[in-house]
């Protein structure tokens, strides 16, 4: 005897408000009221007391030079040839090569994430790949 095929629920639907024109507008005069309505030192005490705020300075940062970054080094510690590096980074393997051979020096940009990559190591590339994937 055949067992009747079980449905399953489908998870409902969400629904996003979108709001009209008119309740944007009344948004945004509520929020002009209030700015309007704090001090400078409102200000500057909700900026200290945002844990999202940092104070920026010279002493946080450090200079990445060209000769900071070992391309080969970072790629032969994963494990990984020049075409696989270059399919785990999104970064052409032809850049890669020149980097290596020294035809080509890293931009600030590129030395940046090579040395992110150095530090987290397959774990960084395993976050990189599912970030595309999704």
């Amino acid at each position: 005897m055949r067992k009747p095929a079980v449905k399953k629920k489908s998870k409902p639907r969400v629904r996003f408000h979108r709001p009209s024109r008119a309740e944007i507008r009344t948004a945004a005069e509520e929020a002009i009221k209030v700015a309007r309505s704090q001090t400078d030192a409102d200000v500057d005490r909700a900026i200290r007391n945002d844990p999202d705020t940092f104070e920026g300075g010279d002493s946080g940062y450090v200079a990445i030079r060209p000769g900071d970054v070992d391309v080969a080094r970072i790629r032969s510690g994963l494990g990984l040839t020049q075409a696989g590096f270059a399919a785990a980074t999104g970064i052409p393997h032809r850049l890669i090569s020149d980097w290596e051979q020294g035809r080509k020096k890293p931009s600030a940009a590129a030395r940046a994430f090579l040395l992110l990559v150095d530090e987290f190591g397959a774990t960084a590339l395993k976050r990189l790949a599912k970030r595309i994937a999704a």
